[in-house]
């Protein structure tokens, strides 16, 4: 019976092996390219945004200096399955170019707002389509202004061999640049700045004794 079994292996791998060597390639070459071809949507979450070529004199409130929003979207992509398996949010990103427009627009979010952060993504080949996500973006005036600071009471306690007096000046003011309308808003309110006698240490004292 092992015999009997040993011959039909030998069979099995021996006869027209090179028929079946050129099948088995044929196989692995289909089931490749089938693999690449499929399609799927996925939502990808959390997508960073960046605004592009705004005017020197323009910001948008939210926006960091690097030009990304304080927003992240949420987009459908249609493409590859096998590489939109693997995207996530922090591989992508969406760039919106300002030249030319006016104060306040809609962005229509499509395929070509997409780049990719992961030099191994080929956004271009790995997104066939985007569902349209729309934006309105809104430019502000960038304005510099005096911001008042009021210095509050402390809280906590001294470190122990120290006794708090007093505090002087009882007012500051810090420059600060931004949107208009967030500027005026923080000038009208104001800030508040308090310490926490609790996170000085005798050594910040005494170097500070020292330095004076």
């Amino acid at each position: 019976m092992a015999e009997n079994v040993k011959t039909l292996l030998i069979r099995f791998f021996v006869e027209n092996w090179q028929r079946k060597l050129i099948s088995l390639i044929l196989a692995m070459i289909i089931w490749m390219v089938v693999s690449h071809s499929m399609t799927t949507t996925k939502v990808v979450h959390s997508i960073p945004v960046r605004v592009t070529h705004l005017p020197p004199e323009k910001t948008i409130e939210g926006m960091q200096v690097n030009g990304v929003l304080n927003r992240k979207i949420s987009l459908t992509l249609t493409g590859n399955k096998s590489a939109l398996d693997e995207v996530s949010g922090k591989d992508l990103e969406v760039v919106i170019d300002a030249s030319g427009k006016s104060n306040e627009w809609i962005a229509t979010i499509s395929k070509k707002n997409i780049v990719s952060l992961n030099p191994e993504i080929d956004s271009a080949k790995m997104i066939s389509r985007v569902a349209p996500f729309d934006m309105i973006i809104k430019q502000s005036k960038l304005v510099t202004e005096k911001i008042p600071v009021l210095v509050t009471q402390p809280i906590g306690e001294a470190p122990k061999g120290y006794q708090f007096l007093d505090v002087w000046p009882y007012q500051l003011s810090v420059t600060v640049n931004g949107p208009e309308e967030a500027v005026k808003r923080l000038k009208t309110r104001g800030l508040k700045l308090t310490f926490n006698l609790n996170d000085i240490s005798r050594s910040d004292l005494g170097q500070a004794i020292t330095t004076t």
